[in-house]
């Protein structure tokens, strides 16, 4: 394990994401980003174009008794579609116990949101990502949520 974690700390970018982002955020701790070797399940998706003049884009939706997974209750689907590479972009969702899936060129990563806060920070790589957002399993409500995605 010393050997992988010391191999890790050299990186600068993991799985298209800056390390230095992750471990800032805490990601060891409760927000916890997670390979995962399961395919997500396929959900309609609407889709955010992030090109060179992208600023932000926000939706709202609620989270609902979605498709299990490992990563939570899957509910709503975002397409994101990066024409460039991005130096700083933000993906986020907040107000609840919530869950982001991200799939992407980079590989798959469940973030669960802490403080009522699920983020994906950094560095990203041109491509197509999927990012599914849900609640925690054994939420029982529907939880309202704002998605966000922001360039730095």
């Amino acid at each position: 394990m010393t050997s992988q974690t010391t191999q890790i700390k050299n990186s600068k970018i993991l799985n298209g994401v800056k390390l230095t982002q992750w471990l800032r955020r805490g990601f060891g701790g409760a927000l916890a980003a997670i390979a995962l070797g399961s395919a997500a399940p396929a959900l309609a998706a609407e889709q955010i174009q992030v090109g060179s003049n992208f600023s932000n884009a926000s939706r709202s939706g609620v989270a609902t008794n979605g498709s299990a997974h490992s990563c939570g209750e899957l509910s709503q689907t975002f397409t994101l579609n990066l024409a460039s590479d991005q130096d700083s972009l933000r993906v986020s969702v907040d107000d609840g116990p919530l869950v982001l899936f991200v799939t992407g060129p980079g590989g798959e990563y469940c973030i669960k949101a802490a403080n009522g806060v699920a983020e994906m920070e950094g560095y990203w790589m041109s491509g197509q990502y999927q990012v599914q957002v849900g609640r925690r399993s054994g939420t029982s409500q529907n939880v309202p949520f704002n998605f966000t995605v922001s360039a730095q």
